[in-house]
Parts: structure tokens; C-alpha cells; sequence
């Protein structure tokens, strides 16, 4: 993912590769975590509220995590076809000009 987004430079918002930990849900273990890995969108110019809610309402929609005032988005729920999109959407909220 940090491939196809580069290093955005943008007063918006900074990106990190962090660990994360990425619940199962349902079924016989809606409790279990597995370790993971995330992108973090850390708040610059925009809110993380701001932001989330940015990226829920592209089509299509990216759907993130807001946990202690970061975006995270979990890489293993995204599949490599959507890779593209869910990048060209970060780099389009890095571009926004307008503040909140």
C-alpha cells in the first residue's frame, strides 16, 4: 500500500505503517484478534472524524477504523484488486484544500 500511495505530502493528515490488531468477529469466535498490520492516517489540517467520514463517502465507499484520534486502515481486509482505489482515495484526501 505505501508503494502505490508514495510518501503523500500533504498538511492534512501524515501516514504511518503501524501494527494493528484486526477482530475476526461472528461466528464461534467473535471475540478472537489476529495481529495485523494498518495504515494510519494521523490528523494534520483534518479531523480523524473528518477524514473517516471523507473516505466512507467515496464511491466506492473506504470504509476505516477511527481508534485514539487516527484513521486505521487494516490491511488485511482490503484485497489486492482494491489496493489502487483505496490508494488514489488517501492521495485525493491529501490533496483537499478546504479546511473542515
Amino acid at each position: 500500500m505505501l508503494r502505490l500511495l508514495g510518501r503523500p505530502e500533504s498538511k492534512n493528515f501524515s501516514v504511518e505503517l503501524g501494527g494493528a490488531d484486526s477482530k475476526v468477529g461472528g461466528g464461534a469466535l467473535p471475540l478472537l484478534e489476529l495481529p495485523s498490520c494498518a495504515l494510519c492516517l494521523l490528523p494534520g489540517r483534518l479531523s480523524a472524524h473528518f477524514m473517516e467520514a471523507w473516505l466512507r463517502a467515496c464511491d466506492p465507499p473506504v470504509i476505516t477504523r477511527l481508534e485514539k484520534d487516527r484513521i486505521l486502515l487494516d490491511v488485511r481486509t482490503i484485497q489486492e484488486k482494491e489496493m489502487k482505489t483505496v490508494a488514489q482515495a488517501i492521495k485525493d484526501l491529501g490533496a483537499l484544500d478546504n479546511k473542515e
